[in-house]
């Protein structure tokens, strides 16, 4: 049951039928839309859902499917119906063509029996009239037009038209040769039709000179239009020929006719799936459209909605480049009614006719816009009273209205019944109307029944305290700019911040003391701690949310570092298993050599020359594999020359101060990009130096050669990199380069965030530090440390 009568107007139903609509390619598929319809049957439920769904996953795969354009059979079929009626060709064509279609969608999915068992379902009882569709192909073209050989006689008549046609027409333009040798014919005249007959345009002043009998004339009068003597009998005997024609064609369309009226159910069967499948192909477009899915089945009578969304709201905020807030909510059997509280214009409405629009799409067999995870069950009724219509001239009517609506509900309310009221109570005097409005909700609620109500009266928001089954809620609401966030929070009541909201709207301090005077200490006290727990809620949420960022940012931390340690030490294990297969091999080259040579001394004992000789090359071998002392020195590398002029690509650079060169890829405005080893880095111009390719290639072999001694680990620079730069007590000459020098090796290591350390004092060094950051377009963006830690004492730079 579905209260009141105007259920899909009151929650917008019926322009989600319009935006349906709009996706049928048909007026059968249209109709269809028209008539979709709220259901409690779970299992014609889960069907109807179920064909949709198998449609969108299709679509979604590319799959090319038969168009819907299906033509309306019915006022064919009711023509056919009537014996000794006749279809036109055209409609007989309209009518195989719409079969045809039907067909073929048939034949598209069952090919495709396993993706789409519901909508294979649809054809379970359905008898193709192939047959039918076959006899009118034969006898009509795709012009609507009958063929010669739909019947011989048809045939006969057609060739012998044209055999007279033709001797007519030949001897037609004998006259006419005749007619402009002797000048009665107009410039450019030549044979036209009039009244379906072949006809000689003549001027007026000569048409004595032919005979003949004149079927028109021209707007002027000058010519006349006339059929000369000589073929008025030729044409008079092609038009008996066109209405033996005529009578045969009726003949066929009539005999085809006859041939549609025993499929008479089968054609009106037909007509009805082709608007069923248009009408199934518009709700998965439309699905798709507003993102909606097929939540799972919960438990009876529980759903849990996670990230829902009006569909309507949501396509007018995104007309206007918005977002829309989306909604989480869920009933359960311990909560089984929602008692919404808050600010005017926070959002109440929109989530109560969300949770309302988006159940009775789901029971009317379409998907809807929820986030994968999210659970549906299904309600046999569906009672709202959404006070839209309200005015001082019509509060009373508006108040009986709703009483009306609440005693329609205790009537037929049941376990099975979600009722949905927006600003229970008010219509009334508030201190009457929430007591009633308290009275009703009892009785709702022993009754079982499942709801959500929105309300401004403390009464119930203290009832939904207490009382077992029923749960406050709130719409959440920026407590420093007095803004409603529009996101429903369970479990506690919402203020209404109307004190808050006037002393923003400009009403004067001394009015609302008064105002708070009326109200009285306890409401005002009340009103109070609902605030001070947004406050407090807000901050925690700030809180937590810093935290969370933390967090992320030191697990990816974490993992880079482990990446890079593990890449180290792959590095370090391949360079030692190299080192030690490298001295495995020299010793055992050494002690061959070694025991060849004591194998000579041996042989040799009686030549002292010769032992002499091979005694000496034994300690020259000796010392030639005694381990080496570690050299403290650095490699020192001849003086590189700084050439003059502007860096391009191709040159060679050095980032000054250091020994690091690279090659330039590109230059753009006052930044190049340098390659260094494997890394790719901008670099401001101002930070490099023109070298010699030359000495730079000489120094390359120079660094490759003592690669075990003085290797630049590229790796190991970036593990030590230390992300944070103090530069208090610095002045801004010698703070200004150090500063670049640690940016320029942050952005070479890609080291994001960093914390550059300036000090308050009178924020002279803090504006040159950012003054100098806002030229970066590697920067993301910086900001200053927490309060706690420092606050515009340090700059925290987060890389792009």
């Amino acid at each position: 049951m579905l209260i009141p009568k105007n259920f899909e107007q009151k929650i917008g139903f019926d322009r989600i039928k319009s935006m349906i609509a709009s996706f049928c390619s048909s007026t059968l598929g249209t109709n269809q839309v028209e008539k979709i319809s709220f259901t409690f049957k779970k299992d014609l439920l889960q069907k109807l859902l179920d064909q949709t769904s198998e449609l969108m996953k299709l679509q979604q795969s590319g799959e090319s499917i038969p168009a819907t354009n299906f033509p309306d059979l019915y006022p064919y079929i009711k023509t056919a119906s009537t014996p000794g009626a006749f279809l036109e060709g055209e409609q007989l064509y309209e009518v195989a063509s719409g079969i045809e279609k039907v067909i073929d969608f048939a034949g598209f999915l069952n090919k495709r029996r396993d993706e789409c068992p519901q909508l294979n379902t649809l054809f379970d009882h359905f008898e193709s009239p192939s047959v039918l569709m076959e006899q009118i192909y034969d006898k009509i073209d795709d012009r609507g037009q009958v063929k010669d050989k739909a019947s011989p006689e048809l045939n006969k008549v057609r060739a012998s038209i044209i055999t007279e046609e033709n001797r007519a027409r030949k001897l037609l333009h004998q006259i006419i040769s005749r007619s402009k040798k002797n000048g009665y014919l107009p410039e450019n005249g030549s044979l036209t039709i009039r009244n379906g007959r072949l006809v000689l345009p003549i001027k007026a002043e000569f048409k004595r000179k032919v005979k003949g009998f004149i079927h028109d004339e021209s707007a002027t009068g000058s010519i006349v239009y006339l059929e000369p003597a000589e073929v008025l009998e030729l044409n008079n005997h092609v038009r008996e020929l066109k209405f033996v024609e005529k009578r045969e064609i009726i003949k066929i369309l009539t005999a085809l006719t006859d041939e549609l009226r025993p499929h008479k159910e089968t054609l009106l069967h037909l007509n009805r799936l082709s608007g069923i499948l248009d009408m199934i192909k518009a709700k998965a477009i439309f699905a798709r459209k507003i993102e909606a899915i097929l939540p799972e089945w919960d438990k009876p009578l529980q759903f849990n909605w996670i990230n829902a969304r009006h569909p309507l709201l949501s396509r007018k905020l995104e007309e206007e480049g918005k977002k829309i807030v989306p909604l989480n909510i869920n009933i359960d059997q311990d909560h089984k009614i929602i008692v919404i509280s808050g600010p005017n214009a926070g959002g109440k409405s929109v989530c109560l006719k969300t949770v309302g629009l988006l159940q009775y799409m789901l029971q009317c067999g379409l998907p809807i816009p929820v986030q994968e995870g999210s659970t549906a069950c299904i309600f046999k009724d569906i009672f709202i009273d959404i006070g839209d219509e309200q005015s001082i001239d019509n509060d009373l009517s508006t108040y009986s209205s709703h009483l009306h609506h609440m005693q329609s509900f205790l009537k037929s309310g049941r376990k099975e019944s979600l009722f949905l009221i927006d600003e229970f109570g008010t219509g009334t005097d508030p201190q009457f109307g929430g007591s009633i409005a308290e009275a009703l909700l009892t009785e709702y609620n022993k009754q079982k029944m499942r709801g959500v109500v929105t309300t401004h009266y403390s009464n119930l928001k203290k009832m939904a305290e207490h009382t077992q089954g029923i749960i406050n809620a709130s719409m959440k609401y920026d407590m420093t700019r007095l803004e409603p966030l529009y996101e429903l929070e369970l479990g506690r009541p919402g203020s209404s911040f109307a004190l808050e909201i006037a002393e923003k709207m400009g009403i004067p301090i001394f009015i609302l003391n008064q105002a708070r005077k009326k109200i009285g200490y306890d409401q005002v006290k009340m009103d109070k701690l609902l605030n001070e727990l947004e406050q407090e809620r807000s901050e925690l949420k700030i809180a937590r949310d810093s935290i969370d960022k933390k967090q992320r940012a030191l697990d990816t931390a974490l993992n880079q570092y482990e990446s890079l340690k593990h890449e180290l030490d792959e590095k370090r294990n391949t360079l030692i298993n190299e080192a030690r297969n490298e001295a495995r091999q020299k010793l055992k080259d050494t002690n061959r050599e070694i025991e060849r040579i004591v194998r000579e001394i041996r042989e040799s004992q009686a030549d002292r020359e010769k032992t002499k000789q091979l005694r000496a090359e034994l300690k020259e071998i000796t010392e030639n594999n005694k381990p080496l002392k570690t050299s403290r020195k650095k490699h020192e590398s001849e003086e590189i020359k700084i050439l003059e002029g502007p860096i391009k690509p191709g040159d060679f650079v050095r980032l000054k101060g250091q020994d690091t060169i690279g090659e330039v890829i590109k230059v753009e405005g006052k930044s190049a990009e340098i390659m260094l080893g494997q890394l790719t880095s901008k670099i401001k111009l101002n930070r490099l130096e023109k070298v010699s390719k030359k000495q730079a290639r000489k120094e390359e072999r120079s660094k490759s050669a003592t690669v075990r001694s003085s290797n630049y680990d590229i790796n190991q620079v970036k593990i030590e990199f230390e992300t944070t730069l103090d530069l208090r007590g610095q002045r801004g000459e010698t703070a200004i380069p150090a500063l670049t020098n640690f940016l320029d090796s942050a952005i070479l290591f890609e080291q994001s965030p960093i914390k550059i350390l300036h000090g308050k004092g009178n924020g002279i060094l803090r504006d040159l530090v950012r003054q100098e950051l806002r030229g970066y377009k590697e920067i993301q963006t910086f900001y200053n440390e927490h309060a706690d830690r420092g606050g515009d004492g340090i700059t925290i730079v987060e890389l792009k």
